[in-house]
């Protein structure tokens, strides 16, 4: 054999060699991670999740965005009714779910860290004495929810209990919470159940602050980015949200993407709360 053909023979066994030798594990993370696209679906719940596409799609697609950005992974939001969120969730059909509880996410992958706070909130009319002091307020009043939104569910199904003349209506739909505060001003429900921050943001955004009003809970829970646990490399994006979300900290990025929401800061996640017995 010619000298110049034995050492192209040998150059090309050598790069054979090498290309078969598996990558280290991190290795193979970062490049996974380089040319991931992540789909993270929930219904709109402004501000956390917000319109996609828009300019302020909500502070938790923006958290989760920023978090991965480093590691090369885009975040693709999409919205749809909750209850399909966590189904298609589950199966495999998007890579994970914006805002769920960490007890109603079982079976998904869930992050040590919190991406937003939630505290329980009841709009009711202006006109209403009612004031807060734990489930058995509700009385006679008829109650709406959004069907699939375990904590409201678990609050529905506990006044019920409570008050056994109470009224519970259940609403589906992405325009499930709209609808309820219409029909509460027109005096066709009484209450509304879902979180304070997206209360204040719909009663703001519908005009209806002078003829509704909000009142807390004391039901406060963190809410995550879940995972699917069809995604191959849910773990380990998992980890990649809870390293993000303190490097966002550390540079003060996380405060001013709260800030652009009105949203105040935690320093500590809450305890997940169980779910009502």
């Amino acid at each position: 054999m010619y000298p110049r053909l034995r050492l192209l023979v040998i150059l090309v066994a050598l790069v054979q060699l090498f290309t078969a030798i598996p990558a280290s594990a991190d290795e193979l993370s970062k490049s996974a991670s380089t040319t991931h696209e992540l789909v993270l679906a929930a219904d709109p719940w402004c501000p956390y999740n917000c319109e996609p596409g828009a300019e302020s799609p909500g502070f938790m697609v923006e958290l989760a965005r920023a978090a991965l950005a480093e590691d090369g992974i885009h975040v693709h939001y999409r919205t749809m009714p909750w209850t399909r969120a966590m189904q298609q969730a589950r199966i495999g059909e998007v890579d994970g779910v914006i805002g769920a509880e960490r007890f109603e996410a079982e079976g998904l992958v869930v992050p040590l860290r919190a991406f937003g706070v939630s505290t329980q909130g009841i709009a009711l009319r202006r006109d209403d004495p009612m004031k807060w002091q734990g489930t058995d307020s509700i009385g006679a009043r008829r109650v709406a929810f959004i069907s699939g939104y375990d904590y409201a569910e678990s609050v529905a199904v506990k006044a019920a209990e409570l008050n056994p003349d109470a009224t519970m209506i259940e609403f589906t739909g992405d325009d499930a919470l709209e609808r309820m505060l219409l029909l509460l001003a027109r005096q066709r429900v009484d209450l509304v159940v879902d979180d304070l921050n997206v209360l204040q943001y719909k009663l703001k955004q519908l005009g209806l602050e002078r003829q509704l009003r909000i009142v807390s809970t004391d039901v406060v829970a963190p809410v995550y980015i879940s995972l699917s646990p069809r995604l191959k490399e849910a773990a380990l994006i998992a980890d990649k949200l809870d390293e993000g979300i303190e490097r966002l900290r550390e540079s003060g990025e996380f405060d001013r993407i709260l800030a652009r929401y009105r949203i105040q800061s935690w320093t500590t996640d809450p305890a997940d709360p169980a779910p009502f017995d």
